[in-house]
């Protein structure tokens, strides 16, 4: 799976990272349908949450600075320029909710700005 190769801007942020580049590989390995179908099993983001509580990924994703940069589903374009964790906010849902609801609606094309 492409995970985009971004481009640093000043500030140190990644541009145009893929949004599944921040999940670890056991979510996305094996292809898009076989991501979209874990993404949509029940207990994948209470999976998700455990693993993000422990190293590495505890220190590593800031979800108030991970950034909708593009989406390819018209529905989703009032996502652009948002961060995760204010949609989780204005959603009532945890960031990692956000994140597979948002990668199941636009078929793991979501492309995010974050800090490199």
């Amino acid at each position: 799976m492409d995970h985009g190769t971004g481009t640093i801007l000043p500030g140190g942020v990644l541009r145009g990272t893929a949004l599944t580049a921040l999940l670890p590989t056991w979510v996305t390995g094996g292809g898009g349908d076989a991501v979209i179908d874990r993404l949509r099993d029940d207990g994948i983001v209470d999976e998700l949450e455990r693993a993000f509580a422990e190293p590495p990924f505890d220190e590593r994703v800031d979800w108030s600075a991970v950034r909708i940069a593009q989406v390819s589903h018209p529905d989703l374009r009032e996502l652009v320029g948002r961060s995760i964790a204010e949609l989780a906010a204005e959603a009532g849902q945890s960031p990692l909710t956000v994140v597979s609801d948002t990668l199941i609606a636009d078929r793991l094309t979501t492309l995010v700005d974050r800090p490199s």
